[in-house]
C-alpha cells in the first residue's frame, strides 16, 4: 500500500478521534456543571455516566445519573428533582455544544445504583 494513502488514513482517524474527544469534553463539562449545581439536593446523585457518538451524531446521547438506592431514586422522583435535572442538563447542554433542534432525541435517564449492580452491571441492565 501507498504511504500516501497511509497517511490520509491516520490524518482521518486523528481528525475523527479529535472531534470525538471535543464533544465528549464538552458533555462531562455540562454534565458536571449540573452536578455541581444541584449538588445541595437531598438525595443526590451520586454518579454518571453517557454513551452514544456525540461526535457523529449528536441527537442519539444517552446520559445516566445515577441515584445510590432505590428508595433515594423514588423519593428524588417523588420531589421533582428529575424534572429540574432534566432542564438543567439540557440548557448546559445548549450552551456547550447542542442546538434545540438535536435536543428532541436526547435521553436523560436516571437509575438507582442498586438496580443497576443487582442486574449485573450496566450494559446487563440495559439489554
Amino acid at each position: 500500500m501507498s504511504p500516501l494513502l497511509l497517511l490520509d488514513g491516520r490524518r482521518e482517524r486523528g481528525a475523527f478521534m479529535k472531534q470525538h474527544r471535543q464533544y465528549n469534553a464538552k458533555v462531562k463539562c455540562a454534565i458536571r456543571t449540573v452536578r455541581r449545581g444541584y449538588k445541595h439536593l437531598v438525595p443526590s446523585v451520586v454518579a454518571h455516566k453517557f454513551f452514544g457518538a456525540a461526535h457523529v451524531a449528536p441527537e442519539h446521547l444517552t446520559i445516566c445519573l445515577f441515584y445510590k438506592h432505590d428508595h433515594a431514586l423514588y423519593e428524588a422522583c417523588e420531589k421533582g428533582y428529575f424534572v429540574l435535572l432534566r432542564g438543567a442538563l439540557i440548557v448546559a447542554l445548549r450552551e456547550d455544544c447542542y442546538s434545540g433542534i438535536l435536543m428532541i432525541n436526547v435521553q436523560i435517564e436516571f437509575l438507582s445504583q442498586q438496580a443497576v449492580k443487582d442486574a449485573g452491571g450496566f450494559w446487563a441492565y440495559w439489554h
